[in-house]
């Protein structure tokens, strides 16, 4: 076993909360006190660095990549934690472009151990996964001398282990419904939990929020003394009075990402784009411009930042015949926003909708949003403990398919290839397939011409999927 495995095997010997969750939600099993006792054993590697705190339900990942990229475009050495990773753990903390090298892994692991023992050892503690891996980046960030740290919370926000630090700026983005099982069943239960980054004094950013949320955000604002700033499109509804706001205004939507006017900012622009796909990216980048404005950062490097960002598993498109697009979709709100973009983007096209879920989600709610869009659906599962089993899916989605097929080798291809207002009533699940790989030489097989293949779901499944279709190409690309 090379070093690198054994470092991997090390941090893998930590409860991990992302593949069998807590049976409670509490300062137990999610400890601030824990992480900061950790990182002072490390030295508080934390304090010395300048950070950018992100939370919400979705689009954390996507504004933290855009600020990234456009920080690193103002030559600013940029360190970005964000989870969960696709393939790699490494994804999790890079330095702009480039993952943390496996010999740094190896490197600060050894010091890790030194601290994790003296944990056991004074405070009879054992940190989880996240909470070590939140170390590893703060301990790697600080030895890297970054100038600037993107973090992206894990969950929620109050009893995050990113949490520890008093950030430059924070960020909210969409707040909708998801982890009910921790953070709680409503959208200002959660939003309270996530409100809980919000620090004395410290600016606010946030993305358009229901009225509900924003009241909690403004709140605690209130409270925190710190003054917010609401990103918005032109023409919602006006947002929160006693905020500043920052106005969007669509331009276009195509393959090539989004294209938008800014009003109300610091600094003038005149058209921006971000290669991100999806209407809901432009709030994101709002988001993320708004922040680097506050940083000081010139328009020119804003403008050039968004235009390179680059971030798999979220509305991705791999060309070909058929086109693949993946998105790590697993709630209602982010189900809704792919369902959007693919009609949008794709409105001639029919959908062969590879589908896998965990069983903690709203698997329904997810159902209802996806599986009007497709024509034909592969129920399938990631190799992870808390994946949906094929079955199950098709046993409580069934009644959202108007016709059911529940022979698990039925061809589909004699279905007519009926559009407009009546061919969702063909909708059928096609298959269930036992692996995500399995599922994905099913779709592949039944798509036709005109047809486009969804992955969505699950970034578990996502990142089984991006794996698939790399070895696919490396074994062509050998041929």
């Amino acid at each position: 076993m090379s070093k690198y495995d054994e470092a991997l095997s090390y941090l893998e010997s930590f409860v991990d909360y992302e593949r069998k969750p807590p049976s409670k939600y509490n300062k137990k099993t999610y400890s601030i006190s824990r992480t900061e006792k950790l990182l002072n054993y490390l030295g508080n590697p934390h304090n010395s660095i300048k950070a950018i705190h992100i939370t919400g339900t979705n689009g954390k990942g996507s504004t933290g990549a855009m600020l990234t990229s456009i920080l690193k475009e103002a030559g600013f050495k940029t360190g970005f934690y964000s989870s969960p990773h696709l393939i790699s753990f490494r994804e999790r903390i890079r330095i702009g472009d480039e993952l943390i090298p496996e010999e740094k892994i190896c490197i600060l692991v050894e010091d890790i151990k030194s601290a994790v023992e003296k944990l056991k050892k004074d405070c009879l503690e054992k940190p989880s996964f996240f909470e070590i891996y939140t170390a590893m980046a703060f301990l790697y960030f600080a030895s890297e001398e970054v100038d600037f740290a993107v973090l992206e919370v894990g969950m929620g926000g109050r009893l995050d282990a990113t949490n520890v630090v008093t950030p430059l700026n924070s960020i909210f983005t969409s707040i909708d419904i998801d982890h009910t099982g921790e953070l709680g069943e409503t959208r200002v239960a959660i939003a309270k939990e996530k409100s809980g980054i919000i620090k004395e004094g410290i600016p606010v950013i946030t993305t358009t929020q229901k009225r509900d949320v924003r009241k909690v955000l403004l709140e605690k604002c209130r409270e925190k003394n710190s003054v917010m700033t609401e990103v918005r499109m032109k023409n919602d509804s006006p947002g929160i009075s006693s905020s500043h706001q920052i106005y969007l205004e669509e331009e276009s939507i195509s393959l090539e990402g989004c294209k938008f006017k800014v009003y109300g900012t610091k600094n003038s622009y005149d058209l921006l784009s971000v290669p991100l796909l999806g209407k809901h990216q432009i709030l994101n980048a709002g988001a993320a411009l708004c922040s680097a404005e506050f940083l000081g950062i010139d328009p020119v490097y804003i403008k050039r930042g968004l235009k390179k960002t680059t971030w798999p598993g979220r509305i991705q498109l791999f060309p070909g015949k058929p086109p693949i697009l993946l998105d790590g979709a697993h709630n209602p709100a982010a189900s809704r926003s792919l369902a959007s973009t693919i009609k949008r983007l794709f409105p001639e096209k029919k959908i062969v909708l590879v589908f896998g879920i965990c069983t903690d989600k709203d698997i329904s709610g997810v159902g209802k949003e996806l599986f009007p869009i497709a024509y034909k659906i592969i129920l399938t599962k990631a190799n992870n403990p808390r994946a949906a089993e094929p079955l199950y899916l098709k046993k409580n989605l069934a009644r959202l398919c108007k016709n059911v097929n529940t022979h698990p080798n039925m061809s589909l291809r004699g279905v007519p290839k009926t559009f407009g207002t009546t061919w969702q009533s063909k909708t059928r699940l096609l298959h269930s397939a036992n692996s995500s790989a399995d599922a994905m030489k099913i779709a592949l097989n039944e798509a036709e011409d005109e047809s486009l293949v969804c992955v969505a779901g699950s970034f578990f499944l996502v990142g089984e999927i991006l794996q698939y279709l790399n070895l696919i190409r490396d074994q062509s690309n050998q041929a």
